[in-house]
């Protein structure tokens, strides 16, 4: 089990908070190793906000998430085409490296009950 913390050395207050809040569930603290992460939920949930409005919307995207085990965003669009868009338009927001993936989607298709 990983836990992905911006600063490490806070694990046990980060675990405790979490279990003081009825947040954790049933996840196996004791069992878990503390990793190093560039940011935090709250700044990754910053970061998206900023970024959608102004690299993703308007484009023909399939699926927008933060996605915590991998401490980036991730952007799934539907053609090369799309995604040529969207990289020129990351390209003029001057955002840190390694913060967006892009990554091509197929469509979702839904099954009848």
């Amino acid at each position: 089990y990983y836990v992905w913390l911006v600063d490490t050395t806070k694990k046990a207050e980060a675990f405790a908070g979490l279990a003081a809040k009825g947040s954790a569930g049933s996840f196996p603290f004791e069992k878990a190793v503390a990793l190093k992460a560039r940011w935090d939920f709250a700044q990754l949930s910053e970061w998206f906000a900023y970024v959608v409005p102004r690299a993703v919307e308007g484009e023909n995207w399939r699926s927008l998430d933060i996605q915590e085990a991998h401490n980036r965003l991730e952007f799934g669009v539907a053609d090369e085409e799309t995604r040529h868009a969207v990289e020129a338009r990351l390209k003029t927001l001057d955002i840190p490296c390694n913060l967006v993936a892009l990554f091509l989607q197929d469509p979702v298709v839904f099954l009848d009950r």
